[in-house]
């Protein structure tokens, strides 16, 4: 059964032009690293062989579901929540990964111009790594030294960092893989590792990072004396993270030649029943030589694909904050399992050219985090 209503979605916004060229789905600022091979291909080569280019692959192997979950993408993509941004591997598969407009920033208007200097990042600050190195996953994050190896994975020299050479452990771990076991989603499970210096001088544990939002840690004490121990807590939380799970804890210590420590966690969360947006077309194109300034009507299709009742609370446009619909003030829109519904709204655009916008979809569906559940909308008005 399909439940229709009807809203009013006024939308004015800004002239943006694309060259024929394009890739379809590239619609904004972003364009890949393809964009970039031109000019600077031992850059992009060099570039390749370092994990920025295969950071995608941690959520890859957790299975096409961990990959809907939107709040795991900011630091494995591009330009994420970002006008032209990556979306999901559906519509923008040509932004995974951390690649150079993570760093340099937008490209198009660089590329365009034939190589302009003056609009791209040549020199990137730390501030553009503290986006995702942040404070509390990565309190000691070293830019001078991590900077390094951002172009390639090994220095002019031809040699690998120093936290590939030979060294001699003297810190020992009780577990060094640890096994979370079965568990139901919604549960917060903890688990201790004991951390023991078994060395002849102090070390200080300098930092400790996750590879998840769904993951915590901490530590007993940050400095251990010879022979001290200490206890690595391991948290994580199974709310819409279902399924088999392989994430990482990495501890940082001052040890010369061995300064990390990785402990993996691995598992299996069962499902609850719960709602699964979808929304098809994900991309809902108007169409060409629109007429500018006049209402444009067009539907958008909510279906739940999962197995318990979905809740939609609020649709509103990202760019120009425009609510038109929310649950306080119209009711709730409650969607069964296989249901869909279908809000009829039109758009009006004043100015003419290229319109790309973006739609948010704010429920408690699984596959939906706070920042809402996205879908692209296009046209071309004369």
């Amino acid at each position: 059964m399909n439940t229709n209503r009807r809203y009013g979605f006024y939308i004015a916004l800004a002239l943006l032009a694309f060259p024929l060229w394009v890739n379809a789905e590239i619609l904004g600022n972003y364009m890949g690293y393809e964009a970039c091979i031109k000019c600077h291909e031992e850059i992009v080569l060099g570039w390749k062989t370092t994990s920025h280019a295969n950071a995608f692959e941690t959520l890859k192997e957790q299975g096409e579901e961990k990959q809907s979950i939107p709040g795991c993408f900011k630091c494995h993509v591009v330009g994420f929540e970002k006008d032209g941004g990556f979306v999901d591997m559906a519509l923008t598969p040509e932004l995974k990964d951390v690649q150079c407009e993570n760093c340099h920033g937008p490209a198009r208007k660089h590329v365009e111009s034939e190589g302009n200097p003056d609009l791209i990042i040549g020199s990137p600050n730390e501030a553009s790594c503290r986006i995702c190195h942040t404070t509390g996953q990565d309190k000691n994050f070293d830019f001078e030294k991590k900077s390094q190896w951002v172009h390639a994975a090994k220095g002019a020299d031809g040699k690998m960092g120093k936290t590939q050479a030979k060294a001699v452990e003297i810190l020992n771990f009780s577990e060094t893989r640890v096994e979370f076991g079965n568990m139901v989603e919604g549960d917060i499970v903890k688990k201790k590792v004991t951390v023991t210096n078994t060395g002849n001088k102090t070390v200080t544990l300098t930092n400790l990072t996750t590879s998840c939002a769904c993951t915590s840690a901490t530590l007993g004490k940050r400095k251990l004396h010879p022979k001290e121990s200490t206890e690595l807590e391991i948290t994580y939380y199974t709310y819409k993270f279902p399924g088999k799970f392989a994430k990482f804890v990495t501890v940082f210590t001052d040890i010369p030649g061995k300064d990390q420590y990785r402990v993996d966690i691995n598992g299996f969360v069962k499902a609850i029943p719960m709602g699964v947006l979808e929304v098809q077309p994900r991309k809902i194109a108007l169409g060409d030589s629109l007429k500018a300034g006049s209402p444009l009507p067009f539907t958008i299709s909510i279906t739940n694909t999962g197995d318990a009742e979905m809740k939609i609370t609020k649709i509103v446009s990202k760019k120009r904050k425009t609510l038109f619909f929310d649950s306080d003030r119209t009711g709730e829109l409650i969607i069964k399992p296989g249901n869909t519904a279908n809000i009829d709204t039109e758009v009006i655009y004043d100015s003419k050219g290229r319109m790309l916008d973006y739609i948010m979809i704010h429920s408690n569906a699984r596959n939906v985090t706070s920042k809402g559940y996205k879908v692209i909308l296009t046209g071309t008005f004369e």
